[in-house]
């Protein structure tokens, strides 16, 4: 797993990297622009709910 800071100036985010198989990568995208969802926000909405259900 990667981390970075984005952009000069934000440092209150960091983008993560994961490595998964292209396969994975594509069903994923799939299945959440099925849901009208985008594969970043989905993301997001599971870190915060481990978060809140882990504490």
């Amino acid at each position: 797993m990667t981390y970075r800071t984005k952009t000069p100036g934000r440092e209150d985010t960091i983008q993560v990297g994961v490595n998964v198989p292209i396969s994975v990568k594509e069903a994923f995208a799939a299945k959440c622009e099925q849901c009208g969802d985008t594969p970043a926000s989905s993301l997001r909405r599971y870190i915060y709910q481990y978060l809140r259900e882990n504490k």
